[in-house]
């Protein structure tokens, strides 16, 4: 892959983040603030950051991968198990 938070970073000198979108396979890119990572936790102060989802299965799938890799504790709610939106 070309198209690589790595490669971005070399080329560009920029910290971004590259996923795949859900919907068409393709990557998209998001570019994060100056001092943060990919991968930083979003609690404060020594609290857990919680975040309580509503939404259909589709649009809610990767903002549920997100949220959980950036150390949100997370809980969901209504989900209909054959909803794809």
């Amino acid at each position: 892959e070309v198209l690589t938070a790595e490669n971005l970073h070399r080329a560009y000198g920029v910290k971004t983040r590259v996923k795949k979108d859900l919907l068409t396979g393709r990557p998209y890119i998001s570019f994060l603030p100056p001092g943060k990572t990919a991968t930083n936790n979003l609690a404060r102060n020594g609290q857990e950051f919680k975040v309580h989802l509503i939404g259909g299965g589709g649009s809610t799938a990767g903002l549920i991968w997100e949220l959980s890799s950036l150390g949100c504790r997370l809980s969901a709610g209504v989900l209909h198990r054959l909803d794809r939106d």
